[in-house]
This record gives structure tokens, sequence and C-alpha cells, in this order.
């Protein structure tokens, strides 16, 4: 055995890492159908469809060291993902934080996510606390504008018995066939990795797609590894290692996850005082509408909803939505108020890609209009699945978006209420 075999030997063994199982053609597209899509960002049409596809045609084993795979088909009841129930407070807290800024980061690079666990794996749709890696794992689908896909996996492993350097390069597959390595000047310890991987298909073994690495060495040595690979044969990644260690040092590791207060200092107002002033704006816009109670109105997460069951998903990560029923000129319709937190600096600046990824302009048609530097408005229009307007307001600075929407409740045509309208609502809700 040479020197470089025994040093990748011991670090392994250090490591704690216990290897992937060898898997067969069959078990590696059982696994490729366990993969199911959730939450974050939900796609249209076109893009659901990449998803079934990709889902139903093949995937390669996630490369990270815990993992294991089940030979047994995925049923129905494996295509959902559970809620973060066996996470701890403070670990929730955290996930969330860590989803945000990868969201953030990705969207700023083109792309757009949608979480996806499948049984016998993680059953959590963002980034969850191992307590075996003793660290947060990630596994994401990358929708890009240049419709490329790709598997987006992340971790953040705090340090352990081995060297940094030594255990990102372990990490990494660094030494191993079809695996480059450079470690790159920065202001932290970084390792960039490019390689291939053999994807397998339903009946031989599968071409040989592209994989980009970036490992980081962020506060108190935790370890910070971002993988993207190239996913249901869209060709080469067009995203570049620099851009993929922009992703990994975008993770804010050692901070303090924000609270209601949101991420720029801004204190949300009490969700009774943003449904009165929703139910304010409603009456103001429709002098003499008939319009439901504040005190009849309550938030709730966009997964429990009926709209989202149907397929219509109002935001990302952490929305929640309000209903308000009215009667306006003798329509019915169903006003509703839309909340996400986003993750932005006290001075953050408001520009479209952010605003147009919280919007869901993917699944929508959208208009964006620059309100002022931190302030962002955008125009959505469903025009499939039930059809009405949104006024959406990417507030950069309070770190959170807040829409305003109406649906018909009588007709499955758009109702007839105008984005004038919702603008001035949306407004007062603050």
């Amino acid at each position: 055995m040479n020197p470089d075999d025994m040093r990748r030997l011991f670090d392994h063994a250090l490591d704690g890492a216990t290897p992937v199982p060898a898997s067969s053609t069959d078990e590696t597209v059982a696994a490729g159908k366990r993969l199911v899509r959730r939450r974050r960002a939900a796609t249209g049409a076109g893009a659901a469809a990449a998803i079934a596809a990709l889902a139903a045609a093949a995937a390669t084993p996630l490369a990270l060291p815990d993992r294991t795979q089940s030979t047994d088909p995925a049923g129905p009841e494996a295509y959902s993902c559970e809620a973060y129930g066996d996470q701890s407070d403070a670990q929730t807290a955290v996930g969330s934080m860590y989803d945000q800024a990868v969201d953030t980061a990705m969207a700023a690079i083109g792309a757009t996510l949608v979480s996806y666990c499948g049984e016998d794996e993680s059953e959590h749709g963002g980034f969850y606390f191992d307590a075996e890696a003793d660290g947060y794992r990630y596994q994401a689908l990358a929708f890009f504008d240049s419709e490329e896909q790709a598997i987006l996996r992340v971790d953040v492993l705090e340090p352990n018995a081995v060297a940094a350097p030594l255990r990102m390069e372990n990490l990494a597959g660094c030494g191993g066939p079809d695996v480059g390595c450079a470690w790159e000047e920065a202001a932290v310890p970084l390792l960039v990795v490019q390689k291939t991987r053999t994807a397998a298909a339903d009946d031989a073994e599968g071409d040989q797609v592209p994989v980009l690495g970036a490992l980081a060495e962020l506060e108190d040595g935790v370890i910070v590894h971002i993988e993207l690979e190239e996913a249901y044969g869209t060709g080469a990644l067009s995203t570049t290692t620099e851009q993929l260690a922009e992703v990994a040092l975008a993770i804010p590791v050692g901070q303090d996850p924000p609270d209601s207060e949101g991420a720029g200092g801004y204190t949300l107002p009490a969700d009774a005082d943003l449904v009165q002033a929703f139910v304010d704006g409603i009456a103001e816009q429709y002098p003499g509408a008939e319009v439901a109670a504040a005190s009849e109105i309550a938030f709730t997460a966009q997964e429990e909803t009926e709209a989202y069951a149907e397929g219509y998903h109002y935001g990302n990560d952490g929305t929640r939505v309000a209903y308000a029923d009215a009667t306006v000129d003798g329509e019915r319709v169903r006003f509703f108020l839309q909340l996400t937190p986003i993750d932005a600096p006290e001075d953050g600046g408001a520009t479209q890609e952010p605003a147009e990824h919280y919007a869901n302009c993917l699944q929508f048609e959208c208009e964006y209009t620059q309100l002022d530097a931190s302030t962002g408005l955008v125009h959505r229009d469903s025009v499939t699945v039930r059809p009405g307007p949104t006024s959406i307001e990417h507030r950069a600075a309070d770190g959170w978006v807040v829409g305003v929407g109406a649906e018909s409740r009588g007709s499955t045509e758009a109702p007839s209420i105008d984005f004038d309208a919702l603008d001035a609502i949306v407004h007062t809700v603050r």
C-alpha cells in the first residue's frame, strides 16, 4: 500500500465514516423513484414534469458517508416530507436560517430550489440536524434559468478529531479517480472540487455526469461541504466552483438565528394587527364590501392550506397565509395575505431576482417594479390554478415578503380585482 492510500485509509477511519454499501442498478433505480419534491419555490407544469421524470428515471445515491438505501419500492405514502417534529426549537431555527441563506445565494446564481426527501433517507424538506453526523444536512433539486437541472447537497459539520484540511480532502474524495481538487486563496480555508460520477440507468450503467464541490472551514472549525450534481441529462453544468464556494460561504455558521423580528431588526407586528390592517385595507378600497371580521381570521402555514394541496404554492419556506372572504359588488371574493421571512441585511437592497424568487414566479406570470432601494414590487398573475392577481412587496431591509391577492369564490375565472387596489392594500400591511 502506497503512502497516499495509507493516509486516506487512516483519515477515513478517524472521520468515523460508514462507507456507502455498493448498490446494484436495481437498488439505485429504487432510490431514484423515492425522490420526492416538497415546498420551496414550487414549479409549474414543465418543471413539475421534470421532477417526476427525474424521480422515475435514475438517481445517483447520495455521496455522504452515513446515508443508506432501501431496495423496497416506494409507495405513494413515501412522496412527502415530514415536519421537524424530532428537532429542538433551536435546531429548527438554525435549519430555517440556513435554508434562507442557501435559497438566497442560489437564487443569485439563477437557481430555484425544490426540496425532496425519500424513504429511508432524510424525511426533512430542508436543513435538519443529524445527530449521528453531528451536523446539519440538506438536499434539493435545483432548476436554473438556463434550464439546467442539478441535485444540490449541503452538509454543515461540527469539527472532530481529524484536522480540518485532511477531513475536507477526505470528504471530497481527493485522490480518487476522476476527482480534481484545488485549494483556493480565500479568507478561510477553501477547497474546490471537480469530478464525474456515473449515473445509473434503468437497465445499464449510465453516463458520466459532472459534479462540482466546495468545502470551506468556517468559524470554530465547522466545515461546510456543498456539492452540485448535474441531473436528468441536461448536459454540463455552467455553474462554476467559484459560484458554489460563494454559496458555501453564505451559510451563516456561528450566527444566532433571527427571531420574529425579521432579519433587519424590523419588528413584524402581531398577527392580530396584521390581519386588522389587511381587513381595513380591503374595506378602504371597496367601500360597502362585506368583509369577514378580523377576529375570525388566522394565519396558517401554506403546507396546511387547501390551496397548497391542490398544487398552488403562495411562496417559499416559512410562508404563512390568512384568508378574508368578502362580497364586492355582489361578487364573492377570497382575499389572502401571505407573509414570508427572507434572509436580508439591515441595509439590504431589493433586486429583481430575489423578489421574483420569493414571489414564486416560476409558477406564475410576473411583472417587477423597483419601488425604492430596499423594496421591490411583484405583480403575480395566476391564469391556471386558482386564477387571480397578487401584489407582493419584497421588503429586503425589513426581512419580509408581504403579499395580498384575490381569488374568486363563486367562479373558476379570475375575480374583477385590479392590481392598483391590491397595491394599496399590501402597502397598508406593515
